[in-house]
């Protein structure tokens, strides 16, 4: 991911599971697809979210201000996803 932060769009993004593998999420935006990591806890209506997104089939690389930009509002709206289905979510 090379976009310099002045110019991250982050207007137009999909959330959905990632119907190849199984406790996936996919974030899709402008720039591509993220994977998400998600465990399902024994308490009803919680799950742990893993913050560290893979992108084609690599832990993202977040040194940059525009990946750390990026994730974190990727992970902000995969946690929304999940919370507007009333399911409580904490990063693991």
């Amino acid at each position: 991911m090379t976009q310099d932060s002045n110019s991250l769009d982050t207007s137009e993004y999909v959330v959905r599971v990632n119907p190849d593998v199984a406790f996936t999420m996919i974030y899709e935006d402008a720039f591509g697809k993220l994977a998400f990591t998600i465990e399902v806890d024994d308490a009803p209506k919680k799950i742990y979210l893993s913050p560290r997104p893979i992108e084609n089939g690599r832990v993202v690389d977040a040194r940059s201000e525009s990946a750390k930009t990026r994730i974190g509002l990727a992970v902000d709206r995969v946690k929304a996803y999940f919370e507007g289905q009333g399911l409580s979510v904490d990063l693991d």
